[in-house]
């Protein structure tokens, strides 16, 4: 299992959907802390974040902490919908849809 987390989104024309985010793979997380390090991140489209989730990989929302340093709040899962593309959607530790994603700077 791996881990990323999402520190900011870019949404469709519709403004309702997130298709791309920067996306950044954990290096270090202290025990007992929110605080994370991360690499750079780069921008990728929702389905790669799609496809990391259905792995098992674990993904967060990352909030910027200083030069390579963020917090993570809420996680990240695979949107529940009909038909087959998928979205994500950020939950808080009890499993009930936040708008944690929704927050992140846009780019």
């Amino acid at each position: 299992m791996e881990f990323y987390g999402i520190s900011m989104i870019r949404l469709d024309a519709t403004g309702t959907e997130v298709n791309e985010v920067k996306l950044h793979k954990v290096l270090h997380r202290p025990v007992g802390t929110d605080e994370i390090e991360a690499n750079p991140g780069e921008r990728v489209q929702v389905g790669e974040v799609v496809r990391l989730l259905a792995n098992g990989d674990f993904v967060w929302i990352l909030v910027d902490d200083g030069p390579g340093s963020f917090m993570h709040t809420d996680a990240v899962r695979i949107k529940e919908q009909a038909g087959p593309a998928s979205g994500i959607e950020s939950h808080d530790t009890n499993g009930q849809r936040t708008n944690a994603l929704f927050r992140l700077p846009r780019f």
